[in-house]
């Protein structure tokens, strides 16, 4: 289950790696070239728009795509998440 806490780490991942914030349909554009450019697969700018909270929840990204980001964005920095514990980081 994607919780809050994950999408979040996620999304600031993906963030960092853009070096922008993505807050519109441009900026989903602009991370959805940079990762088929970086890993050679695609990953849409809808979706993108999902994850971020630009529409409707993210609760409805396949789970494929999002092992697929979380191992773009560097799978390690989800490693000491842990789902069942409400304590932050």
């Amino acid at each position: 289950m994607l919780t809050e806490q994950r999408l979040t780490k996620l999304r600031e991942a993906l963030i960092k790696k853009l070096g922008s914030e993505v807050t519109d349909s441009l900026s989903s554009e602009k991370l959805s070239i940079a990762i088929f450019l970086k890993s050679g697969n695609y990953v849409s700018r809808s979706t993108i728009m999902h994850l971020f909270g630009l529409v409707e929840k993210p609760d409805s990204i396949n789970p494929k795509i999002l092992d697929f980001l979380y191992t773009y964005a560097d799978r390690s920095i989800f490693d000491h998440v842990n789902d069942n514990k409400s304590s932050k980081d």
